[in-house]
Formats: structure tokens, sequence, C-alpha cells
């Protein structure tokens, strides 16, 4: 994993405010880092067209919205880790963390230090 200041980190949720609030959490957690926001699966893709490597993705999507639009493909090629805004895991996916929503700002520094 990149050291704390060099972190990039998407979060791909369709609501602003929430997506504003972990991204918030993101840069407290882990000062100096990046954060990109995005509200759909191709707004997402198009971020991520120069390739910079991401630490992890936030996802609160529908998962088949996910899959289908090669972002979950996309982002492990990047060697992000892909973080599901959900409370189940769906089977086929390959290895995620979930985050339950709502989220707190303990649960997500929690998850960041799992991550290294």
């Amino acid at each position: 994993m990149q050291d704390e200041h060099s972190r990039h980190f998407l979060v791909v949720v369709p609501l602003t405010l929430i997506a504003e609030d972990l991204a918030q959490v993101l840069r407290d957690a882990q000062p100096g880092a990046r954060v990109m926001m995005a509200t759909t699966a191709s707004e997402a893709m198009n971020m991520l067209r120069d390739g910079v490597p991401i630490s992890a993705a936030f996802i609160e999507l529908r998962i088949e919205e996910a899959a289908s639009s090669g972002l979950i493909a996309r982002l492990r090629e990047l060697g992000a880790r892909i973080v599901l805004m959900r409370d189940d895991m769906p089977e086929g996916l390959g290895p995620c963390h979930l985050l339950d929503m709502p989220f707190s700002d303990a649960h997500v520094v929690q998850l960041l230090k799992t991550f290294g």
C-alpha cells in the first residue's frame, strides 16, 4: 500500500451528501490523501482513465451496475481494495470489504487500519 500522503480514494455514491461526508472522514483519517467522488459507475470510469493507483474504492451502487460497467475490474487493475457500502457480500465478486450503512467515522477509520 502507498504511504498515507500518496493514497488515492474513490467514493462512488449516488447521494452527494453521503459521498461528501465519507470523503471528509477519509481526508481526516488520512491527511494528504486525494479523494475523488463520483455518482455513477460511468463517471467513476472516466476518473480512472489516467491509471492512478487507487488505495480503496468505496462503492454504493447496485452490484450489477458496478460489475457490468467494468468498474470493479478496472479498480482491481489499479490495485484498489473494494469496499461495498452494504450489509451483505454478493457472490462471485471476488475479495471485497463491507462498510455497513449508515457508516460511522470510527468504522471507516477501523477499516482503513486493516488496510495497513
